[in-house]
C-alpha cells in the first residue's frame, strides 16, 4: 500500500519536473525560432519571476547557513573580548583597591598633621584661624 503511493507521488514530481523543464525548453525554441519580441517580453514577465522564487527558495539553506556561520564566529569573538575584558576589569579594581587604601592613608596622616599643627600654634595666630580651615575643607 505505502509503495502505491510513494510511487505515485514519484510520477506526480517526475512530471511536474519535466513539465517545469520544458515549458522554459519550449519558450526558448519558440525565442530563437521565430523572434516575436512581444511574445519573449510576455514568456519572460511571467517564467523568470518564477525562476527567482525556485533559485531563492533552493539557495536560502546555503544563506541561512552562512549568515549562521557568521553570527556563531562574531559571538565566538565577542566572548574573547569579554574574557580580555574581564581580565582588565580585575587588574584595575586590584589598582583601584591599592588606592583606596593609599587615599584613606594619605587622609589619617593629613589629619594628624592638622590636629598637630593646631596644637603647637598659639591661639592667637591668626594662621589657625586662615591656614588651617582651608586646609581642612581643602583635602577633607
Amino acid at each position: 500500500m505505502s509503495s502505491k503511493k510513494v510511487s505515485s507521488r514519484l510520477r506526480t514530481i517526475i512530471k511536474a519536473i519535466g513539465f517545469g523543464c520544458l515549458v522554459p525548453a519550449i519558450a526558448i525554441y519558440i525565442i530563437v525560432a521565430r523572434p516575436n519580441f512581444q511574445f519573449a517580453n510576455g514568456v519572460a514577465h511571467t517564467i523568470f519571476p518564477v525562476f527567482h522564487a525556485i533559485g531563492d527558495a533552493i539557495s536560502w539553506p546555503f544563506r541561512a547557513g552562512g549568515k549562521i556561520v557568521k553570527r556563531i564566529h562574531r559571538i565566538a569573538i565577542l566572548e574573547e573580548e569579554n574574557e580580555e575584558l574581564r581580565a582588565k576589569l580585575a587588574v584595575a579594581l586590584a589598582k583601584q583597591t591599592d588606592c583606596d587604601v593609599a587615599i584613606l592613608e594619605n587622609k589619617k596622616l593629613f589629619a594628624n598633621w592638622v590636629w598637630h599643627e593646631i596644637q603647637t600654634m598659639k591661639p592667637s595666630s591668626p594662621m589657625l584661624y586662615m591656614i588651617i580651615p582651608r586646609r581642612i575643607m581643602k583635602h577633607l
